[in-house]
């Protein structure tokens, strides 16, 4: 029997990535909020890192003027794409009221430097929504959230459609 077949939650939690950079840096993580604020920084570091890249290549201007977050959730990395000042202006949209009552209470900056809306990704036109196409569009652990293909080929159609630049999906 392969060692595969024997590995267990914890042993897949263990050979993350993002597990791997918290033992690296001596990190701890002591309790569940800690944990998930070290692995949430990690992906936001690489994410950023990988869209400073694609808007460098295509010679685009950092920040951008707006950009839009698919599935944004509570919002952390549309406040990452203004804190990091990718973006002047970020757009998160989620289809779940409660993540977007969540995301407009954490929205930390005295200035409206973004707008959290309740948009169905697969049913609602983005473009519509957005009132113009957005050089920078990412979604974060939201694509395996479609029910099934046909739900998934319409998310992306309509984020197809509103991409005039990069779409950086993880």
């Amino acid at each position: 029997m392969s060692s595969e077949n024997n590995t267990n939650e914890s042993d897949y939690d263990q050979n993350l990535l993002a597990e791997k950079y918290i033992r690296v840096k001596g990190l701890s993580h002591d309790d569940f909020t800690n944990r998930r604020r070290l692995i949430a920084s990690f992906v936001a570091d690489n994410i950023i890192r990988l869209i400073k890249r694609g808007l460098s290549y295509l010679n685009y201007n950092i920040p951008v003027e707006c950009a839009l977050d698919v599935g944004c959730g509570e919002g952390h990395m549309c406040r990452v794409l203004i804190e990091e000042k990718i973006a002047q202006y970020v757009v998160g949209i989620d289809k779940s009221k409660e993540m977007i009552k969540y995301a407009k209470a954490n929205s930390n900056d005295g200035i409206t430097h973004d707008k959290y809306i309740i948009v169905n990704a697969a049913t609602d036109d983005l473009l519509t929504v957005l009132g113009k196409k957005s050089p920078l569009i990412m979604q974060i652990n939201m694509l395996c959230h479609a029910e099934d293909v046909n739900q998934l080929s319409n998310i992306l159609f309509n984020i197809a459609k509103v991409c005039c630049g990069v779409f950086v999906g993880a």
